[in-house]
C-alpha cells in the first residue's frame, strides 16, 4: 500500500519515521526562533509599516476603511494581536516574527522530507531557509509558502471537502496577509485541482466550481466589512495598481548581477522549476514516477509565480522571500538523484546535487553574513539564558539605541518625550517621505490615513483628496519631514503637500546624523499652557 500523491510505501511511512520528523521540525522551530531573536539588532524601517499600521488598529481604526492599506490587513492585525498579549512594545512583534520564521522552518523540513523520503536531506533543506536569513516581517511569504503546499498535498492524497475547505482557506488567509500571496498559493491550487487524479474532465470541473464557492464563501466577511463586494473590488484595484507601480520601481536587470552571491542564488531559483518541469517531462515520455506530477506541477506553478513577483532589485532581502518552493524542489530533486535505478546515473546525479548544494550554502553565508549574525548572538561571550533576558530588556525599552531602526530617531527621544507631557493620543503627527518608525516611537496615530510617502505610493489625485480630506477632519497637530526628503515627496503629493504648507508653521529642528529633522505645528489649535522643559505649547 502506498500515500496516494507522493509514492511512498506504507511501510516506509512509519510510526518510528513520523517520530522522527516530528523531533527534527521541532529542533527546526526552537532553533530558528532562538538565533533570530538573539541576532536581533533592530528591526529595518520596513518593519514599521506594519507596526505603525497595528497601533492604528489597537487606537480603533480600521485598514481601507480609515486608512489607506496596501492589502495586508491581517499583516496589521496579527501584530495588533501579539501586542495586546504580550503588551504594546518590540518584544510582542520579535517573539511573533521569529516564532512564525521557526514554524516555516518547521514546515519546510516537513515539506521536504515529504518529497525527498530522507530526514538528511530536509534537514539541509531547511537549515538553508533559516541561513538566507529572511527579514523579520517576511515571515508570511515562508510560512505561506511552506504551508500552502502541504494543504495541497493533503487534498491529493485524500480529496475530501474538509480538505478541500482548509486548502481554500489557506488561499484566503494567504489574501489577507497580503492580497498577492493568496494569487501565488491559488495558482499552486489550481493546478493541484487540475493535474489530481479524476475520472474525467466533469470530475475536475465540479472540483474547481466547488474550490471557488469555497473562496468565495471564505472571503464574503471581509467583503461585507469593507461596505460590500463594491467596496471590495474598488480596494483590489486600488492593490493591482499600487502594485504595478511597486513592481516597475523594484525590477532588477541580470546584467548588473555580475559574479555574485546574490546572482548565483537568483540563477538557482529560476533554475530549479524549469529543472524539476524538464524532469517531469522526462518520466512521461519514459512513462514512470505517474504519481509525482501532481505533487511536483503546483509546487513548480508556486515557485515561478513567487520568483517573478517576490525577487525585487534589493536582492538581499528580496530573494529570501522566494526561497521555500525552490528549496522544496532541490529536496525533490535531490531525493529522486538518491534513488536513480543506474549506478553511473545516481553518483553524477548526487554529485551534480552536491556542487549544486555547495554553491548555494556557500553564496548564502557570505549574501546574508552569517558568520555576523552568529556574533550578534552574544552566546559567544554570554550564556543563552542571560542573551535571551539582555534581548528581552532591550526590546521591552522604547528607546533601546541597539534595536532603534537609524540613528536619526534618537535626537528625536526629547520630542517623543515632551508629546508624552503635552499632548493626548487624538494628537495626531504627519511624517512627510518614509518614516512610519516615528509613529511607533512617539506612540501617536498618523494623520491624513497614510503612513508613508514614497513614489507610486497611493499618489494618484484621488487618494492625494482623500488624506486631505481625512487630515481636515482630524486633529493632526504635528508635521515632521527629514531634510534629505524635503522635496521629493512634495514632487509626488502636491495636494497634500499643498495642504501642509498652508496649515503647519515651523516648531523647531532637530539634528540628526546625516539631516535635519524639521518639525511644524497647526497654529490653529490653542494651548493650555507652555510646557516647562522645551518652551512649547501643551494641550493637556
Amino acid at each position: 500500500m502506498t500515500i496516494p500523491g507522493l509514492g511512498v510505501p506504507d511501510g516506509v511511512w512509519n510510526r518510528r519515521m513520523r517520530w522522527g520528523v516530528a523531533l527534527a521540525a521541532s529542533g527546526a522551530f526552537v532553533a530558528t526562533a532562538l538565533f533570530r531573536f538573539l541576532a536581533l539588532r533592530g528591526f529595518p524601517n520596513d518593519q514599521y509599516e506594519h507596526l505603525a499600521g497595528a497601533q492604528q488598529m489597537l487606537f480603533g481604526e480600521w485598514p481601507t476603511r480609515d486608512f489607506l492599506d496596501p492589502g495586508m490587513p491581517l499583516m496589521y492585525a496579527v501584530s495588533a494581536g501579539a501586542q495586546l498579549l504580550l503588551g504594546r512594545t518590540l518584544l510582542a512583534e520579535a517573539v511573533l516574527n521569529f516564532s512564525m520564521l521557526g514554524l516555516a522552518a518547521a514546515c519546510t523540513l516537513v515539506g521536504a522530507h515529504r518529497v525527498s523520503r530522507s530526514l538528511a536531506i530536509a534537514a539541509a533543506v531547511a537549515i538553508l531557509s533559516v541561513l538566507i536569513f529572511p527579514r523579520p516581517y517576511a515571515y508570511p511569504r515562508l510560512l505561506l509558502t511552506a504551508v500552502g503546499p502541504l494543504a495541497m498535498w493533503a487534498w491529493t492524497a485524500r480529496p475530501t471537502f474538509a480538505r478541500m475547505t482548509v486548502l481554500a482557506a489557506t488561499v484566503v488567509v494567504a489574501f489577507l496577509f497580503r492580497h498577492d500571496f493568496g494569487a501565488y498559493l491559488g495558482i499552486g491550487a489550481l493546478v493541484t485541482l487540475v493535474v489530481a487524479p479524476a475520472k474525467g474532465w466533469p470530475e475536475r470541473v465540479r472540483c474547481l466550481a466547488t474550490f471557488a464557492g469555497l473562496l468565495l464563501l471564505l472571503i464574503t466577511p471581509y467583503a461585507l466589512f469593507l461596505g460590500g463586494y463594491g467596496a471590495f473590488a474598488n480596494s483590489l484595484l486600488r492593490f493591482f495598481v499600487y502594485g504595478a507601480r511597486h513592481v516597475d520601481r523594484n525590477a532588477f536587470y541580470w546584467s548588473q548581477l555580475g559574479l555574485s552571491p546574490e546572482g548565483a542564488l537568483l540563477w538557482g531559483c529560476y533554475v530549479m522549476p524549469c529543472a524539476a518541469l524538464a524532469l517531469l517531462v522526462a518520466d512521461r515520455i519514459q512513462r514512470r514516477e505517474p504519481r509525482e506530477p501532481p505533487v511536483i506541477l503546483p509546487l513548480a506553478a508556486l515557485a515561478i509565480a513567487c520568483n517573478y513577483f517576490l525577487i525585487g532589485n534589493t536582492l538581499v532581502s528580496r530573494l529570501p522571500d522566494a526561497v521555500v518552493p525552490n528549496l522544496l524542489l532541490f529536496a525533490w530533486l535531490v531525493g529522486r538523484a538518491t534513488r536513480a535505478i543506474r549506478r553511473p546515473v545516481r553518483r553524477a546525479a548526487v554529485c551534480l546535487a552536491a556542487v549544486v548544494a555547495a554553491i548555494g550554502a556557500a553564496s548564502t553565508m557570505v549574501m546574508a553574513d552569517i558568520p555576523e549574525q552568529f556574533a550578534r548572538t552574544g552566546l559567544s561571550r554570554y550564556g543563552l539564558q542571560e542573551m535571551l533576558a539582555r534581548r528581552a530588556g532591550e526590546l521591552k525599552a522604547r528607546y533601546s539605541p541597539g534595536q532603534m531602526p537609524d540613528q536619526s530617531l534618537l535626537p528625536l527621544v526629547p520630542f517623543f518625550e515632551y508629546l508624552d507631557r503635552c499632548t493626548t493620543t487624538r494628537h495626531r503627527l504627519f511624517v512627510g517621505g518614509y518614516a512610519p518608525q516615528i509613529y511607533v516611537y512617539a506612540r501617536r496615530m498618523f494623520g491624513g490615513g497614510e503612513k508613508v510617502f514614497l513614489e507610486g505610493s497611493f499618489s494618484s489625485p484621488a487618494d492625494q483628496q482623500f488624506i486631505v480630506d481625512r487630515m481636515r477632519r482630524q486633529v493632526v497637530l504635528f508635521s515632521l519631514s527629514y531634510s534629505d526628503e524635503a522635496e521629493s515627496w512634495p514632487r509626488d503629493f502636491p495636494q497634500v503637500a499643498e495642504y501642509v504648507a498652508l496649515h503647519f508653521s515651523p516648531l523647531t529642528e532637530v539634528v540628526a546624523p546625516n539631516r535635519t529633522i524639521r518639525i511644524s505645528i497647526d497654529p490653529r489649535l490653542p494651548p493650555y499652557g507652555t510646557d516647562a522643559r522645551t518652551g512649547w505649547p501643551c494641550f493637556r
